[in-house]
């Protein structure tokens, strides 16, 4: 996901930034904290410790909304560059062909958990929101999701790794 939302950045400012793979968030993280790096999108809940402790300066966020936890710094779009939306997400998934009433009794269940104060408070301290949907809203976001990475990636030329 970081390296596609970087790529959407280069796209719409019209740069053409490096782009380093890194075995991970927490290392990008320490390149940037020292110096070795110049900027990074990383996740909010990664990068959300060291944002609030000022060893990093969130510059936007890149979602629709702000987030609760960094009230004052602008979405993407108010900094001047719309549809840099680019959320870290999660799914529960099943077998294909999973019985319809199966499906709707696990996310019934997933709905109630997800409105359980606690889990909202310790979600939003990591600076997540939790997003329920039902099964046919959660699909054609995913094929949204889908179509949408497919086309930056074939834009950037990135290519899947050769076996």
């Amino acid at each position: 996901m970081g390296h596609l939302a970087s790529e959407s950045f280069n796209t719409r400012v019209g740069v053409k930034t490096v782009i380093v793979s890194y075995r991970g968030t927490a290392p990008a993280l320490t390149d940037v904290i020292g110096g070795q790096t110049t900027l990074m999108v990383a996740p909010l809940g990664s990068a959300l410790q060291q944002i609030q402790a000022g060893s990093l300066r969130a510059f936007a966020i890149m979602s629709e909304r702000r987030s609760s936890q960094l009230s004052e710094v602008p979405t993407a779009a108010e900094a001047g560059f719309p549809g840099l939306n680019f959320q870290l997400w999660y799914a529960l998934w099943g077998p294909k062909g999973m019985a319809a009433d199966l499906v709707d009794q696990i996310n019934a269940g997933v709905q109630a958990a997800s409105k359980h104060p606690e889990l909202v408070q310790k979600l939003a301290a990591l600076g997540a929101d939790p997003v329920t949907e039902m099964a046919a809203q959660f699909a054609a976001f995913f094929t949204a999701e889908a179509t949408r990475s497919a086309e930056l990636a074939r834009v950037a030329g990135i290519q899947p790794p050769a076996n």
